[in-house]
């Protein structure tokens, strides 16, 4: 890739590792059969990206609903 990043992940927080999206881009482009792990696995970081995304988000509202000043 383009960044440095590989598919392979350590636990080594300071080696490159390939993001959630990338990894979905580089599998999606390849010809995929129904059921395998590789097509499954698009469907599950997919649902972990919206329901991460859906967290932060209600957890953003609530945090700027809390600390809100009203003005006169």
């Amino acid at each position: 890739l383009a960044s440095g990043a590989g598919p392979n992940y350590d636990w080594n927080p300071f080696v490159f590792a390939e993001t959630m999206t990338a990894h979905i881009a580089r599998i999606s482009s390849g010809d995929l059969s129904y059921g395998s792990v590789d097509y499954e696995s698009l469907f599950a970081i997919g649902l972990t990206l919206f329901i991460l995304t859906l967290g932060l988000n209600i957890l953003s509202r609530w945090i700027t609903n809390k600390f809100r000043e009203v003005y006169q």
